[in-house]
């Protein structure tokens, strides 16, 4: 057994699985916890511990029996009928041995024990909400009222979420503090349990009848502060929750504060409606007016002196009034730039940063112990050319740097560089890190997982000491309207444990702690899942360096091999718990079968155009966007021209550009395709209509648009739509005669001008089981995304005196554009 007695974290060899009581001799007292499946100890808390203690104590009971039978009671007192006690948690027996939890902060834990006792303690309390916050959401409307009163400020109160923080089914706040929990995890592990992935499959629990009194006296502190993934607390899956606190996470609140505000904390500031009315000044000039509504605060105007001057006393008050550690003026999320005189005059780096710094240091004159942070952020992550030092009380987020690409050494270097041009501008340790979303999520099957341990642990190496720790956002799914999950845990799982025990001790053996995981976590099967990771892992700065990573695109080559290696680790491990594991990895991820057929598809397409709009319309301004939709055929309203990712079509036969040019965009919301068109005509040209009935082939007489859709389970359907509104759709996989028995039930609006005719088309989109029922209604498929593309192709036919024009996003080479091996491919963005 190898043990970093600094952290407390411990690696098994193969020979020493028991933990413990297998290394007998100077490492244990003659006494016994469990003797040949006898409980010989008792667990003792305070009369009234916090929830966590309480927790923590059940913890130790429950694991000490899964390991050896015994179930060890849980009392206020020793009793003399067991020969040792447990002390979990503060109290009046651990005061008179004089074990205090002075000093241990952030989740830190000692483990200390004697002939005939264990104590394993840590800070624990539990968080008591007060008349700020608002402990159910009807409450939300009094705590704003109370905060507004206090404050005496028009500013949003980041506690009237706080019943978020809530979980109702085991009753503990995110913001309890649990150090005793974290040192029962500790000793746990000592024994060799192990938590790898959520939930009973994802222990590791060895059996022992007997387990002897270690001798301990450690301290454990963790190398860095801050250790949260961001995530849907109050909704959390009860193994999910657990796991977290088995691997030390959440120190959020102790370091920075209770909110969950940390990320864009300046809408605070200006988003309330008063706040927004009465003052317009304080906001952006953009487009030639004040921005006081985009995402429902508007963007700030930076120059402002009265924005300025409401930050300041927003800070203070947050400090008097909530006692947090930090505030955010991180801006509002997808900033636009304020263009006013004063603004226009800085590059956006300056223009927020000195906001920041204005402000912080004149919060530092009445708080010089509390901190003001923000995001070094897309248009503003460079440090700031016009402050050589900011004031000691700023703090700095470096944010998405793309973690996993950061073996890539080109990739390292820029990210090195970039934390060093911030380290030399600020007091010390005023560095933390935020990265979202990269891992795999969703619903549906992953084409390729993304396995980054080795960029976790060479980046909380670099950072030990420069940086307080991590706030990252994991993709969770909620299942049934119920209960929150982990996404795909079995392929994010070793990310996230890793990443998680990296905080704690960022100096550890990386390759062993890998070793060990696959050696306890897949048994037979364990050399060839890590020739499965590793590969994995190696893929995307293979990639990089290869020059063919594109919004982290994988080729078919490693697809394929990746699940060949898992197949076969699949075959070795056999009707096993190690087989249960992989069977959960194997079903995170399109089917090996599939992407063969997906390659060879693909192969026989060769290069076709790429259109790569958004899929869904979400955040910078979408929701607003999304209402104001109208199926008017006109194209002119802010879901169209929010974001133009458009393209256009080309000569269906040549390739070359038309001269009279059409242009179409495409958007997928709310499991809804939609196609916006608009056909340039000569002036005063009135288009050739053939019919106003939906359902009439009379409609390919005259001009129209098409649109050939193949989805990830169905090819493919034909939409035909004329300047009229008339629709014709087929379903193409059906033999000739029967394929206009399918109807999309597609919604279709059409309109006219001078120059041009437009179509707007909504189309309802079912997923595999709903379109078995009903097979003669709906597109069937899963919504398009960067590793589940659809194909498609849409085209423009226009009548002319002498034969027909025809166009297409992706030519054909003949003026039939029903070729599905021609079809174009939609892959949105990620």
């Amino acid at each position: 057994m190898r043990h970093n007695l600094k952290h407390g974290f411990v690696i098994l060899c193969a020979g020493c699985l028991g933990g413990i009581s297998a290394c007998t001799g100077s490492d244990t007292y003659d006494e016994w916890l469990v003797k040949d499946g006898t409980p010989r100890a008792i667990i003792v808390t305070a009369p009234e511990p916090p929830r966590l203690t309480k927790l923590a104590a059940e913890d130790l009971r429950d694991y000490i029996q899964k390991v050896s039978g015994a179930e060890l009671p849980i009392r206020q007192a020793p009793d003399p009928e067991f020969p040792v006690t447990n002390y979990v948690g503060r109290s009046s027996y651990t005061d008179q041995k004089q074990i205090t939890d002075d000093g241990l902060d952030y989740g830190a834990y000692r483990m200390v024990s004697g002939p005939d006792w264990l104590a394993l303690i840590g800070q624990d309390a539990d968080f008591e909400p007060n008349e700020l916050c608002a402990v159910r959401q009807n409450e939300m409307q009094r705590a704003q009222e109370v905060w507004e009163e206090l404050s005496g400020g028009m500013w949003v109160n980041p506690m009237t979420r706080a019943f978020r923080r809530y979980h109702g089914r085991t009753g503990i706040w995110n913001n309890d503090l649990g150090g005793s929990y974290n040192a029962v995890c500790g000793f746990l592990r000592d024994l060799g349990v192990r938590w790898y992935m959520p939930g009973a499959l994802g222990e590791v629990v060895p059996l022992q009848t007997s387990i002897r009194l270690p001798r301990l006296d450690r301290t454990v502190r963790p190398d860095y502060p801050l250790r949260h993934w961001h995530g849907t607390y109050f909704l959390s899956a009860v193994p999910d929750l657990l796991w977290e606190r088995r691997l030390g996470m959440f120190s959020e609140a102790e370091v920075l504060g209770p909110h969950a505000k940390h990320t864009h904390g300046l809408t605070l500031v200006h988003g309330h409606p008063a706040m927004r009315a009465a003052h317009p000044d304080y906001y952006a000039w953009i487009n030639g007016e004040r921005d006081t509504q985009t995402h429902g605060t508007g963007h700030a105007c930076f120059s402002a002196p009265g924005l300025e001057q409401e930050a300041v006393r927003f800070a203070r008050a947050m400090f008097d009034q909530m006692d947090v550690a930090a505030v955010s003026l991180w801006p509002q999320d997808g900033l636009r730039p304020c263009r006013c005189e004063q603004c226009e005059q800085l590059p956006t780096s300056d223009m927020v940063w000195g906001f920041v710094e204005r402000v912080a240091r004149e919060v530092y004159k009445t708080h010089p112990d509390r901190l003001i942070t923000c995001g070094a952020y897309a248009s503003y992550r460079a440090p700031p050319e016009s402050i050589d030092r900011f004031s000691p009380n700023v703090a700095v987020f470096i944010t998405n740097v793309g973690r996993p690409f950061l073996e890539d050494p080109e990739r390292w270097d820029e990210f090195m560089e970039l934390v060093e041009g911030w380290r030399v501008k600020l007091a010390p340790h005023r560095l933390l890190r935020v990265e979202n979303n990269l891992y795999v999520g969703g619903s549906r099957p992953a084409a390729f997982p993304l396995i980054h341990t080795r960029a976790f642990a060479k980046e909380l190496r670099a950072l030990k000491g420069v940086s307080r720790g991590d706030w990252n956002e994991v993709p969770r799914i909620r299942i049934d309207m119920a209960d929150v999950y982990f996404a795909k845990p079995g392929l994010n799982h070793l990310n996230l444990y890793v990443n998680a025990a990296f905080l704690w001790d960022a100096d550890q053996d990386l390759d062993l702690l890998l070793d060990e995981y696959y050696r306890l976590f897949y048994g037979p099967a364990a050399e060839l899942m890590q020739q499965a990771f590793e590969f994995a892992e190696g893929a995307y700065p293979r990639a990089l360096m290869n020059k063919r990573y594109l919004f982290g695109e994988i080729g078919f080559e490693e697809r394929i091999r990746f699940l060949e290696l898992l197949q076969a680790a699949r075959e070795v491990a056999g009707a096993t718990v190690y087989g249960q594991r992989i069977d959960v990895i194997l079903s995170e991820l399109q089917p090996l079968e599939s992407v063969r057929h997906e390659a060879t598809m693909t192969a026989a397409r060769g290069e076709v155009p790429v259109f790569t709009g958004l899929r869904t319309i979400v955040g910078h301004g979408w929701e607003q966007a999304m209402a104001t939709f109208m199926l008017d055929g006109k194209l002119e309203e802010p879901f169209w021209r929010r974001h133009f990712y458009g393209a256009g079509m080309r000569d269906a036969i040549s390739g070359g550009r038309p001269e009279l040019t059409t242009s179409f965009y495409i958007r997928y919301y709310n499991d809804h395709m939609y196609f916006g068109v608009i056909c340039r005509e000569q002036p005063g040209r009135e288009p050739v209509v053939t019919t106003v009935r939906n359902g009439d082939p009379a409609i390919l007489d005259g001009d129209y648009i098409e649109i050939l859709l193949e989805t990830d389970i169905h090819s493919y359907y034909r939409l035909v739509v004329n300047p009229a509104g008339a629709l014709l759709d087929m379903d193409m996989a059906e033999e000739t005669g029967a394929r206009e028995r399918w109807s999309s039930n597609a919604e279709v609006a059409a309109h006219v001008n001078d120059d041009f005719w437009s179509v707007e088309i909504r189309i309802p989109v079912v997923g595999e089981a709903e379109g078995a029922t009903d097979p003669l209604h709906f597109v069937v498929g899963t919504a398009p995304s960067h590793g589940w593309p659809w194909h498609f192709n849409i085209g423009r036919r226009r009548l002319l005196d002498a034969g027909s024009e025809f166009q297409a996003f992706s030519p054909t080479g003949e003026e039939s554009l029903l070729d599905p091996l021609k079809f174009g491919r939609y892959q949105p963005r990620l």
